[in-house]
């Protein structure tokens, strides 16, 4: 499939050849244990657990334990035999996250600044880190002269960043190592007829309801503990605000948080050995600044999930209802359980005033009033397209959802006919809109509301037809199916469009990058050059010596200069792409 080639390929250009060999054996089946992938990959087993190890540092690759697993099987080492229960799975849509780590920096340094950006910067390059090995990269920064802050300092400053970037949820903890596989709950549309469903009072259908039960509570359990920021590390941050406030300095304070963390038993740390750090730990470990922590993906894809219906209802509306918009979805972002959320939970009109309010200064004179907000969200929810609905009414006033899964539909549809008119031409977008405003049309009918001759519309209907937009459905009159006695019905299925135009996005993605590889292959040699010159021109504004800069002729310079015109134009369309897939695939 094009989303696992694409996968593999940013894993091979990001993580190395032998990381891409064994994603593309863990991406044939749904899961294979160390023996197999020795085995299919024909590496030495010592390769393959460094590999192993590199992907689940970056949780390119989860681990689970499989009871199930045969024990029996003939192995080639010794070594094998305590780990045929595990499992590995890759994880597609994880590692699809990668193209989009560039984003990902520049929110965080709109959202929160230059040193947000730096700490996940850090977790994008490493992956699992622990808060100690965060501090630990900061000490040996200082220490190499890019930071004059004291040990203690720096401590106290990545406690307060780390700490704002998990209250925001851009940080999770690592789940739990080597867990047992999940399973889908037991429901009545699962299994609720088949011949091995259990039956209504029996003994076997307590037991299912329990294990659902069981498994509801562990999934809530470990989405709690997701973002529990440890106790001692808000002892700390209390400790040091408390000095601060009494006019103490930033070393004295940051020195009061160590004390204080060390005397509540948050003191002894210790270095994770590799094996420790294959499954990750989530309950279990021996302190706070060891627990593992990672870039939460998810809370970025909403984040650009909400800006994304932002931009549609201002294109539409305007700017005050975007502003309106933008303060309902930050009120419903800590109830979202899911990226995909179809809506928001009711939210009263004074907290939506409140939380608008709260963007401007007070006393602005442009701050809206309440009958402006009022007079917005009416408006909003009169829209056609349904983009927010009326609830009812409450304590605090009239209550309205946000309806995301309808405005990122209509920004799908909006995406798909400008896809069909710029592959397809106009009439042909034209037709396409027809049929997903009517539904089933025949191809006479479709020519005369199109206005588009007959014989034309035969040839955009069968273009569309081979590209997967539109569907071609049949309605005999008779048993035999004859032509003349069949309607032939074309209709659009936005569902299937979308899907396919996904498809197009990712094969599409992996071809820009390929091309992008081909030419840096090609002019390797041009930029080994400027490699040269730019460290002779570096050592001598530092006063070093160093060998005499190349030369680099004129037509190196043309040369130069188209490579920089591609590179550019290449990578504006990967970002482009990636702004589709993430509507198309992601939201």
């Amino acid at each position: 499939m094009a989303d696992i080639k694409l996968a593999c390929d940013l894993i091979k250009e990001q993580l190395g050849e032998l990381s891409a060999v064994v994603a593309k054996s863990l991406a044939r089946s749904s899961g294979r244990t160390l023996h197999e992938l020795v085995r299919d990959t024909s590496q030495t087993p010592q390769v393959t657990k460094e590999t192993l190890l590199v992907l689940l540092q970056h949780s390119c690759v989860v681990a689970w334990s499989d009871e199930d697993a045969n024990e029996s099987q003939n192995q080639s080492a010794q070594d094998f035999t305590q780990r045929e229960k595990i499992v590995y799975e890759i994880q597609v849509d994880r590692i699809l996250n990668r193209m989009r780590f560039p984003r990902f920096l520049v929110h965080i340094l709109e959202e929160l600044g230059p040193d947000a950006e730096a700490m996940v910067e850090t977790f994008l390059v490493h992956g699992r880190l622990s808060f100690a090995m965060i501090v630990e990269k900061g000490v040996a920064a200082a220490a190499s002269g890019e930071s004059s802050l004291e040990p203690a300092q720096i401590e106290a400053a990545a406690l307060q960043l780390f700490c704002d970037l998990v209250k925001e949820r851009y940080l999770e903890r690592v789940p739990l190592g080597f867990a047992a596989r999940p399973k889908p709950l037991a429901t009545k549309a699962t299994g609720g007829r088949g011949r091995g469903a259990a039956k209504a009072g029996s003994h076997a259908a307590a037991q299912q309801e329990a294990a659902n039960v069981a498994a509801m509570g562990e999934r809530a359990r470990e989405q709690a503990e997701r973002f529990t920021i440890p106790p001692e590390f808000s002892r700390r941050l209390a400790a040091v605000s408390t000095m601060l406030r009494q006019g103490h300095s930033e070393a004295e304070a940051a020195a009061a948080g160590c004390a204080a963390s060390s005397a509540a038993g948050g003191g002894n740390k210790r270095k994770r050995g590799a094996g420790e750090m294959m499954g990750g730990e989530m309950a279990s470990s021996d302190g706070p600044d060891d627990v593992l922590w990672r870039v939460n993906f998810d809370e970025f894809n909403r984040r650009f999930r909400h800006k994304s219906c932002v931009a549609l209802v201002r294109q539409k509306m305007g700017g005050a209802a975007a502003a309106v918009l933008a303060a309902m979805l930050r009120l419903s972002r800590p109830h979202e359980a899911d990226v995909r959320e179809e809506r928001s939970p009711p939210l009263s009109e004074s907290k939506i005033h409140a939380e608008v309010l709260d963007v401007f200064a007070p006393g602005d004179p442009s701050s809206p009033t309440k009958a402006d907000i009022s007079s917005t969200l009416d408006l909003l929810s009169l829209d056609g397209n349904d983009l927010v609905t009326l609830t009812g009414e409450g304590p605090g006033g009239k209550a309205y959802c946000v309806n995301m899964k309808r405005i990122i539909d209509v920004i799908r549809i909006k995406e798909v006919e400008a896809v069909v008119r710029e592959r397809f031409g106009a009439p042909t977008c034209r037709i396409f809109r027809l049929l997903a405003l009517k539904g089933l049309l025949e191809m006479r009918q479709i020519a005369d509301m199109a206005m588009v001759p007959q014989h034309a519309t035969r040839e955009y209907l069968y273009r569309l037809l081979k590209a997967g937009y539109v569907r071609l459905q049949e309605v005999a009159k008779s048993a035999d199916h004859a032509p003349s006695r069949t309607f032939y019905l074309w209709r659009v299925e936005l569902l299937g469009a979308v899907e396919q135009l996904g498809v197009d996005l990712y094969r599409a993605a992996s071809n820009i990058r390929g091309r992008l590889a081909y030419q840096m292959e090609k002019e390797a040699e041009l930029l080994k050059l400027l490699e040269q010159v730019e460290a002779a021109r570096r050592a001598e504004r530092e006063g070093r010596p160093a060998l005499a800069a190349p030369v680099v002729t004129p037509a190196q310079q043309q040369q130069l200069k188209h490579l920089q015109s591609v590179v550019q134009a290449l990578e504006t369309s990967l970002m482009r792409l990636d702004e589709l897939i993430l509507i198309f695939r992601v939201l």
